[in-house]
């Protein structure tokens, strides 16, 4: 066999072997990589690897196979990156969470071991990030908030107390709630709390903290009731995302609870603002951060939806003993506010109703949705701003005179005004 056919058989058989060699050695190290990464980048490993051998191109192999390799570490630092960002977030709750069991406040004061702070859960990225920027970020958001909702709504509840209607959240599956002292107005109110299912229960109001607006009550009935655990307020930060829920208007059986999703505005030892729209109603619902915990209560609803205010989660925990023993303190509540019951859009000839309230005044007189207020006390109503600031000037027990438009006719109807204070 002369030399050029020795090189022949040289270069079919050694120069391949060589290279499988390569190719395994540097599949072990692509395994390690790719074991970490999405479908996608399996369906591209696949396809480079099938032209590779279609062509029958050893050295074109093992360059494409190192360049997936390299594509393939980036695209799993990339995100290890985000997630790392993740994890230290979580390790800062826990340790906050774990650094409040042992130095918190006084125990004397802490809520029973029963209502520890959730465990936060994990989030996708772009909650990390200052903005969604892709429609696949959107996505995110809504399936994540949809799921967070799904979870925690079981637990937020109607109250109607006297002739108060507001909401709460249930904390415990005993049935301590929370909510806000202008619902309850004093400790051993009866109670009826009302399920999104329409489920009722019995229960009494506790502890009142006017000061704060704060307050806490019970289900007094058998449980266990559906339940959401409170959260920790020691790593929120402006512009993170929250979940307001509540039933503005009160309870509703044709919808289920009503949710909007906001961001915290500002923070204070006093209150939490976010941009989460809230009506009448939702008084006494449940601020979410998104792992699902519990981190303010709805409390001072303004006309402005860049004004809403929130009881602190902290100032229950700070309080819980006087709450807890059903005290009544702090500073008395704002004078009550003229209330009809009502709610209206603009309309050519007024004001016409879009919302009666069962439990206001304006039903028990027989007003129905779809009124229109043509004039109060005689003087013209020209739109819903209006009728709102006419009513608002009224004193609770005054009479006042609607005259209205119901389905062509008009007729004229006598309302007893009663009180209520903003946001109930």
């Amino acid at each position: 066999m002369n030399d050029n056919a020795c090189n022949q058989l040289h270069s079919r058989q050694v120069i391949p072997t060589m290279n499988i060699v390569t190719i395994r050695q540097t599949a072990r190290q692509m395994w390690q990589i790719y074991s970490r990464a999405q479908p996608d980048d399996w369906i591209v490993l696949m396809a480079c690897l099938a032209l590779c051998s279609w062509r029958r191109v050893w050295i074109t192999r093992v360059s494409l196979v190192a360049g997936l390799l390299a594509l393939g570490a980036i695209r799993v630092l990339a995100t290890e990156i985000v997630g790392a960002d993740q994890k230290r977030q979580e390790s800062q709750l826990a340790q906050a969470d774990s650094e409040r069991a042992v130095t918190g406040v006084d125990a004397a004061h802490d809520p029973p071991a029963a209502l520890a702070v959730g465990t936060p859960r994990r989030l996708p990225p772009v909650f990390v990030q200052e903005q969604p920027k892709t429609i696949s970020d959107l996505r995110s958001i809504e399936q994540h908030v949809s799921g967070l909702v799904t979870s925690v709504s079981k637990a937020v509840v109607t109250l109607q107390v006297g002739a108060s209607t507001g909401s709460g959240v249930v904390i415990s599956p005993d049935g301590l709630v929370l909510t806000v002292a202008h619902v309850c107005r004093s400790p051993g109110r009866e109670v009826t709390f009302i399920f999104p299912d329409g489920r009722k229960a019995k229960g009494k109001t506790l502890g009142i903290n006017h000061a704060m607006d704060s307050a806490l009550a019970r289900i007094t009935e058998g449980g266990p009731w559906p339940f959401t655990p409170p959260g920790s307020l020691d790593h929120a930060n402006l512009g993170q995302w929250v979940l307001a829920l509540g039933h503005p208007g009160g309870f509703d059986a044709q919808r289920p609870v009503v949710a909007r999703l906001g961001r915290i505005i500002r923070l204070g030892r006093d209150a939490v603002q976010t941009d989460c729209t809230l009506m009448a109603g939702d008084s006494g619902g449940p601020l979410f951060d998104m792992h699902g915990r519990v981190i303010g209560i709805h409390s001072r609803i303004s006309d402005s939806t860049a004004e809403n205010f929130h009881v602190p989660i902290t100032t229950y925990f700070a309080t819980w003993e006087r709450l807890a023993k059903a005290e009544n303190w702090g500073e008395q509540p704002v004078p009550a506010l003229a209330w009809l019951g009502t709610r209206g859009v603009d309309h050519v000839d007024g004001c016409q109703l879009q919302y009666v309230n069962e439990t206001g005044p304006a039903f028990k007189a027989g007003i129905k949705v779809g009124d229109i207020v043509r004039k109060l006390n005689g003087r013209e109503i020209r739109s819903a701003e209006e009728y709102s600031a006419y009513v608002r000037n009224q004193k609770p027990g005054d009479e006042v005179n609607l005259e209205l438009t119901r389905e062509g006719k008009k007729i004229s109807v006598k309302v007893k005004v009663e009180s209520r204070r903003r946001g109930g």
